[in-house]
């Protein structure tokens, strides 16, 4: 009998095709899955972008508020961060080193902002109610210039995410040996565009 006409070979190969149609299908929809978290996580990062804009501007409202010695709500619209916070794990593997990097350090600085424009109100008249600090209108004006320039330096990190460029902000690929780096997170505009090349 020819080894073609015997049933055990033919079960044989229907289980050799079946596992390698079900191994291909997941193949397929894991790449599908991940492929499309890497769109909403880079939707979100662009929202987050345009959601600055308005931050950076009620920061400009505030500032020229302390100049006057007036009080102004912070108050503005959370980033968004649904997809970051449900599927962080996940992220974790889809994103190579530098670009995890980037994108944790892009939510937790978002995080910071938000805080303290939700807090700023009631921070401010408390500090100059119990005289906290000997001038709380140069301490608060110093702390919103400098969120204002976080949301640039914010802006900047999220273009390079963007762009498939993304910032190597903690030096993972600089020729300096880790001993001798400077990870202070002092981390201005220009030393952002200076790293992009602008």
């Amino acid at each position: 009998m020819n080894i073609f006409e015997r049933n055990e070979f033919w079960a044989l190969i229907g289980v050799i095709i079946g596992y390698v149609l079900t191994e291909l299908t997941r193949f397929i929809r894991t790449f599908k899955e991940k492929r499309n978290l890497r769109k909403a996580l880079f939707d979100e990062l662009e929202i987050n972008y345009f959601l600055l804009e308005h931050k950076k501007d009620t920061l400009t409202n505030i500032l020229n508020a302390i100049e006057k010695k007036e009080v102004l709500s912070g108050i503005s619209v959370n980033a968004a961060r649904a997809v970051y916070e449900s599927h962080t794990s996940s992220i974790i593997l889809l994103l190579e080193p530098i670009e995890r990097d980037l994108i944790q350090n892009i939510y937790s600085r978002l995080e910071i902002i938000d805080t303290y424009l939700d807090n700023f109100e009631n921070e401010i008249i408390t500090a100059i109610k119990d005289n906290i600090a000997n001038d709380p209108w140069a301490v608060y004006k110093s702390r919103s210039a400098d969120m204002k320039d976080n949301c640039e330096i914010i802006q900047e990190y999220i273009k390079s995410a963007l762009d498939k460029v993304p910032l190597d902000i903690y030096e993972r690929k600089s020729e300096i040996p880790i001993e001798e780096r400077s990870f202070a997170g002092v981390v201005t505009p220009e030393l952002v565009r200076k790293q992009r090349g602008a």
